[in-house]
């Protein structure tokens, strides 16, 4: 290749014949081509050479002085199939970060609890406002920032419940068997018990408060709809319950949601349990007692007179009288697939989704709802039958406000004893979140939400339930709640979850918790009616 290299530049051809310059010329256009294409294939290997280098660990003495030479040039070794990890990004991962360093990590400020979602891939922080670790501002790091290239610090007004507000979450140790699928709660008047539905367990049970002791008072765990003394009783799959109050002797009443039944039992021994209405099938059925007919019914609430029941699977919310069993039909009807959503009315015109979750006021005026097919809390006048929308917006989510308020499942709500507080179970945000009924628009809607404990991130890290206060708490999919003792400063409530625990919870004011707030709206945008609530 040499040789007739340098013959191209020659005069004469191999055989000494002088060449014309025509020739000349296309030959040494020629050779001029090959030597660029030889000069590019090599500066290609030489490319391919140093990837090699990058891309794996080298270990003979050869390749120690490549790696030398890589590294003056700020190259790293690195294993082939490791993608690049900007080295100031920290994905969120309970199990392994250290959440003290965390909280102190120097990128990030005062900054804390970091969290890593599918679709969004950088660490939210919740800013540590307070000694208590409560945050106010629902926060981005500024290298995750960056990294993402969102517009500003900090989403202003997704805030925790903070000002004068602790919430501190424990889980409830059990003493004997655990609960196969513990589901609504109910809790006695001196705060001492709980009542259970255990939903796979096909059984009633009480939990002791103080030692955890769990005793099963009706159901023999198989499933059916036999009354009759508790130890001889049969449920299927209930989850409802619910105290009726002032009964003498003492009654729970029970969503036998399997059978499509409202049965009561008498909490003495021996646990007489009953049918009160519903006759086994599974249709919507106004009549009295064992003629009339339900859905799949969930979630209970009682007053001295009635027992009010989220027909789940009937899309309705029905009325039991207590002293005959005669059943009523409040508000909803069922709809075929498509649902017209969280439709306003008054009573049948109204339409719900799957509503799991009821609760009554304290002047038995008011039915709250947990409508969870349409992801919002609804609100029934029972005077004039009126159906309205009070928060959520009719999509999943998760955010704190006024008319931006998101839920994802809300399971159930229970109305603190201030009368105008309502808890709310976020069951697939994993968080427990407080409504302000007296913090709405001019139409009754879009009342304030804020969070009170939880991430929305799994509840359970290594198969453990996390307990602490506020956003340190990790909830595994909580379902349904009951306050079982308040004070002036605190109120005190239990907590069934999907992942078989019973958490308790107890919520400490310590001043004027919902004054106004004078924070800035970060954001831009007017919402200074949001800055009051």
């Amino acid at each position: 290749w040499l040789r007739d290299l340098g013959a191209a530049w020659s005069d004469e051809l191999s055989d000494g014949t002088e060449m014309t310059p025509p020739v000349q010329r296309t030959r040494r256009r020629a050779v001029l081509a090959t030597v660029a294409l030889a000069t590019s294939l090599l500066a290609l290997g030489a490319l391919d050479a140093l990837g090699e280098v990058r891309n794996r660990p080298l270990a003979n003495a050869s390749s120690g002085r490549i790696a030398e030479w890589a590294d003056s040039l700020g190259l790293q070794s690195r294993p082939a199939s490791s993608a690049p990890v900007p080295s100031k990004i920290k994905v969120f991962e309970p199990s392994l970060v250290d959440m003290d360093k965390a909280q102190s990590h120097h990128t990030c400020g005062k900054c804390m609890w970091a969290r890593c979602r599918k679709g969004h891939g950088c660490g939210r922080f919740f800013e540590d406002t307070i000694a208590t670790g409560y945050g106010r501002s629902y926060c981005m790091c500024g290298c995750c920032r960056r990294q993402c290239s969102l517009p500003r610090f900090c989403d202003a007004h997704v805030p925790y419940a903070s000002r004068g507000v602790h919430t501190f979450v424990l889980t409830l140790e059990f003493d004997g068997a655990a609960l196969v699928k513990p589901t609504q709660v109910a809790a006695s008047a001196d705060g001492l018990s709980l009542y259970i539905a255990d939903e796979l367990g096909n059984k009633i049970v009480q939990v002791h408060l103080s030692d955890g002791n769990v005793t099963t008072i009706a159901g023999t765990g198989s499933a059916g709809s036999t009354d009759g003394e508790g130890s001889l009783a049969t449920f299927s799959r209930p989850q409802g319950v619910a105290l009726v109050p002032g009964s003498d002797p003492l009654a729970l009443v029970v969503a036998d949601t399997g059978g499509n039944r409202i049965r009561k039992v008498t909490l003495v021994p021996p646990f007489d349990v009953s049918t009160l209405a519903g006759s086994g099938e599974f249709d919507q059925l106004d009549a009295v007692g064992t003629s009339a007919a339900f859905a799949g019914p969930t979630g209970l609430a009682a007053s001295p007179e009635f027992v009010f029941v989220a027909d789940t699977q009937n899309d309705a919310i029905r009325q039991v009288r207590l002293s005959d069993g005669s059943v009523t039909t409040v508000a909803g009807a069922w709809q075929e697939v498509p649902h017209d959503g969280a439709l306003d009315g008054v009573g049948r015109e109204a339409r719900f989704m799957a509503p799991t979750g009821v609760a009554l006021s304290q002047d038995e005026k008011l039915v709250y709802v947990a409508d969870m097919g349409n992801q919002v809390i609804r609100r029934i006048d029972l005077l004039s039958g009126q159906v309205a929308t009070i928060a959520g917006v009719g999509e999943a989510g998760f955010k704190d406000g006024g008319a931006r308020g998101l839920f994802h499942l809300p399971k159930d709500l229970a109305l603190l004893p201030d009368g105008h507080h309502l808890l709310v179970t976020d069951s697939k945000n994993n968080v427990l979140r407080l409504v302000d009924t007296e913090s709405c628009d001019k139409d009754g809607a879009n009342c304030h939400v804020a969070t009170l404990a939880g991430l929305p991130t799994p509840g359970s890290v290594g198969g453990a339930e996390l307990d602490g206060l506020g956003p340190r708490a990790r909830l595994g999919e909580p379902l349904y709640l009951s306050v079982y003792a308040h004070s002036d400063d605190s109120v005190k409530f239990a907590i069934t979850e999907g992942s078989r625990a019973i958490r308790l919870a107890e919520l400490v004011f310590d001043d004027d918790v919902f004054g106004d707030d004078d924070d800035d709206d970060d954001d831009g945008d007017d919402d200074d009616d949001d800055d009051e609530r």
